[in-house]
């Protein structure tokens, strides 16, 4: 990757609960930026510090929802990403 660019995920079949998402990555001139859609890509929460890891949490109100993640590099170049999802 390099800035400006994305990774998309999609999660299906969410139960209701606390979703929380956290993600985090070695290289110290890299920042990255977490939105999270629903199914229609409609953006509901996003997290674009520039602190590592890059966190959210969005409480899903009904189960067998469908989400969309998008991971957005926005500075600095080609970096692996732990990307952690945790359901409460």
């Amino acid at each position: 990757m390099i800035s400006g660019e994305s990774d998309y995920w999609s999660l299906s079949d969410i139960n209701a609960g606390l979703m929380e998402i956290s993600l985090s990555w070695v290289a110290e001139s890299v920042d990255f930026d977490i939105y999270l859609y629903d199914s229609d890509w409609n953006l509901l929460i996003s997290s674009y510090t520039s602190d590592n890891p890059e966190t959210l949490s969005y409480l899903v109100l009904e189960s067998g929802m469908t989400f969309h993640l998008e991971i957005y590099l926005y500075q600095g170049s080609t970096s692996d990403y732990s990307l952690t999802i945790t359901h409460y």
